[in-house]
């Protein structure tokens, strides 16, 4: 045997999370009750010289909201990242869309936050942890303006 995996979709629990609210335009229908939406949630590595000990099993985990956004992803050391998708617009609307990922904290438990253009989903704004801290503290925010085009992106 030169490599054996499993993949997994569509588990319940953790891997499949309601969303702050319901999303627009979704059939409530498909709640986190619904479980046949083809998300991989596990793939099972093991090991080729041992294939059926699952000690030396490797997964890497993700679950996933009703809208199908990632919203964790897990490695064999049990390092998570979680994403979170929250309306966050620089027209300062909330439409519950919960199309882009607004909120991302990693295994250390720092965070990085992005605000959106509505119009064509251009990011606007950008906020990371400041570098070389032992804590979660913010750093500046980066700013982006396009032209009405949806081009011509300038930082500030």
């Amino acid at each position: 045997m030169l490599s054996k995996t499993e993949y997994y979709y569509d588990w319940g629990s953790e891997h499949m999370q309601n969303t702050p609210a319901a999303p627009a335009q979704h059939d409530s229908g498909y709640d986190v009750n619904f479980l046949v939406r083809g998300n991989l949630v596990d793939v099972a590595q093991f090991d080729a010289t041992d294939p059926n000990n699952s000690s030396k099993l490797h997964e890497f985990k993700s679950g996933y909201d009703i809208a199908g956004n990632v919203t964790f992803t897990r490695d064999p050391l049990w390092h998570q990242n979680f994403i979170t998708y929250s309306d966050s617009f620089s027209d300062g609307g909330n439409r519950n869309s919960f199309a882009y990922p607004t909120t991302v904290n990693d295994p250390d438990g720092y965070s990085s936050y992005t605000q959106y253009n509505y119009d064509f989903g251009a990011k606007t704004q950008v906020q990371t942890p400041q570098p070389n801290t032992t804590s979660n503290t913010p750093g500046p925010v980066q700013t982006f303006s396009y032209d009405g085009a949806g081009g011509a992106c300038q930082q500030f």
